[in-house]
């Protein structure tokens, strides 16, 4: 009968201890792999070429929020007819003799829609035509605020952010699709809208 040691026997000892060295050595390795890879980061990670950003771009249309929600109203409008939807003005090419039917059309179906959705649809119609009226110079740009400030108050009933209006207006034929609006640089990027006037 054999008798089992107490005591291990040395080859067994220099094999674990080789096992643990060879496992610390693939370890280190890997680590200092990975430090020196500029294609991966991690704790510890220092690149030898840091991209140190410019200074951000300047904001091309620079205009303070309530003027950025007042034309974001007629923006599905202006931006699928290629007008530029962060000025008043779109320009002659879309004055328009019937600006002032079409305006009193779009202003009577805001007011008396049924429906959320219709009333968001008459609201992006109306602030179109107002701007058309600027663009035919029978409205002044602050006539137009203020023409458009009305259309806007009224969406409030329904709305209180362009998520929620682009949500009612939803994808229309000859309207720029909401989606496309909240991207940076176009006029919904920023969701939120101004607090309304007490």
């Amino acid at each position: 009968m054999r008798y089992v040691s107490d005591e291990l026997n040395p080859w067994v000892i220099g094999g674990l201890l080789a096992v643990v060295a060879l496992c610390s050595v693939i370890v280190w390795w890997d680590k200092r792999r990975r430090l020196r890879d500029p294609d991966r980061g991690g704790s510890g990670y220092t690149p030898t070429a840091a991209f140190v950003p410019s200074a951000p771009e300047p904001d091309p249309h620079p205009l303070d929020p309530d003027e950025r929600w007042l034309l974001g109203f007629a923006a599905p409008q202006a931006v699928v007819r290629g007008a530029n939807p962060f000025e008043w003005d779109p320009g002659s090419d879309f004055a328009a003799p019937e600006w002032s039917v079409e305006l009193a059309r779009a202003e009577g179906a805001q007011r008396l829609a049924t429906t959320p959705q219709a009333r968001a649809a008459a609201a992006v119609d109306a602030a179109w035509w107002i701007r058309v009226a600027v663009a035919s110079g029978q409205l002044g740009v602050e006539e137009a605020r203020e023409r458009t400030r009305l259309v806007g108050d009224a969406a409030r009933k329904d709305a209180d952010d362009w998520f929620a209006f682009g949500d009612l207006l939803g994808e229309r034929e000859g309207l720029t699709p909401p989606r496309d609006l909240y991207r940076p640089g176009y006029p919904w990027e920023s969701a939120g809208w101004p607090a309304g006037r007490s």
